[in-house]
């Protein structure tokens, strides 16, 4: 989200609407809509442990959507049908206390950053993707070479590690990911992601 400032507005002078997902950032970086300058910006509660299945979506002032459902005036005549309120207020709590959590960003990316010095020491050749500095406190991408996704998978697994060799969204059953220390393997092009998004710490979701 870095930088989506100036683009915004280079956007919005020609006339074009800027949107931005924002569903990793909340909870791990600051996310100021005034900052930002976006025109709409779309979150996910269960991203900050709220409950599944609630969304939430900005929309700046001035700005007119087609309606999604006809009929009803809910969620202002945008999607008719009841409106799960229980849902709603879970996620309204959850984004409390992401929002109070985000100290512990920087104790994240202390462990981020200790993996992936540590890394090249235990597989030679190791290299980090993407930049070093802007990204997610929570989130380390590196090229293993020579380590296929399957037998890291299995080699950890015998030491009580749970991994995935595939992207969570793409998988219709997973493994079930250690709290604190969820990964990903791309068990075709040596790459793996680290992902704590949980933290070390066991939370609940709301």
């Amino acid at each position: 989200m870095v930088g989506y400032e100036g683009t915004a507005c280079q956007r919005r002078s020609r006339g074009a609407l800027f949107h931005t997902d924002a569903v990793q950032a909340i909870g791990k970086i600051p996310v100021n809509i005034d900052d930002l300058g976006v025109d709409l910006l779309s979150l996910s509660g269960h991203r900050f442990h709220g409950p599944k299945g609630v969304g939430v979506l900005y929309v700046r002032e001035g700005i007119e959507l087609e309606s999604l459902v006809h009929g009803g005036q809910q969620e202002r005549g945008l999607r008719a049908g009841t409106e799960n309120v229980a849902a709603i207020a879970g996620s309204g709590k959850a984004a409390e206390l992401a929002a109070a959590s985000l100290y512990e960003a920087a104790e994240m990316a202390v462990l981020r950053d200790q993996l992936e010095t540590g890394m090249p020491s235990l597989v030679p050749g190791a290299v980090c993707n993407g930049h070093p500095t802007l990204r997610l406190p929570n989130t380390l991408n590196m090229i293993l070479p020579g380590l296929r996704g399957e037998s890291v998978v299995i080699a950890l697994g015998r030491r009580g590690i749970a991994l995935s060799s595939g992207l969570p969204a793409n998988q219709v059953t997973r493994s079930l990911l250690m709290s604190s220390w969820p990964w990903v393997i791309h068990p075709k092009k040596h790459i793996v992601r680290y992902d704590s998004r949980y933290h070390a710490r066991p939370q609940k979701t709301i």
